[in-house]
């Protein structure tokens, strides 16, 4: 599940926001990512300084995800972000994980 976390103010409309971004991240096929349960977006408490929106994405290495399309969903999560922030610089990274970095997901208890 890509991870993406969002540093700088909170837009008034998140929901539109987030399904903007899902959508042009299921828009890249080599993610192989279908639907907003998908993806998890996160908004950390942080106010910026500055006139920058830090993006980070984190994704799950895979040879479908070459560093080509890691640019692709980079750019795409950017401009998505930038349609309601026109005037605020978007600085968005891509991460890739393997599973032998050390990871964990539980399942919630029943």
């Amino acid at each position: 599940m890509p991870t993406v976390e969002i540093w700088g103010e909170n837009p008034g409309t998140i929901e539109e926001m987030d399904n903007d971004i899902v959508k042009v991240i299921e828009d890249i096929p080599e993610l192989k990512i279908k639907g907003k349960g998908w993806v998890k977006i996160i908004y950390p408490t942080h106010r910026s300084n500055n006139n920058t929106i830090v993006v980070k994405i984190t994704i799950l290495k895979d040879p479908d995800r070459t560093l080509k399309v890691r640019n692709k969903l980079a750019e795409q999560v950017a401009m998505s972000i930038q349609n309601y922030y026109p005037k605020r610089k978007i600085q968005c990274s891509v991460y890739s994980l393997t599973h032998d970095q050390g990871s964990c997901s539980l399942e919630p208890r029943t």
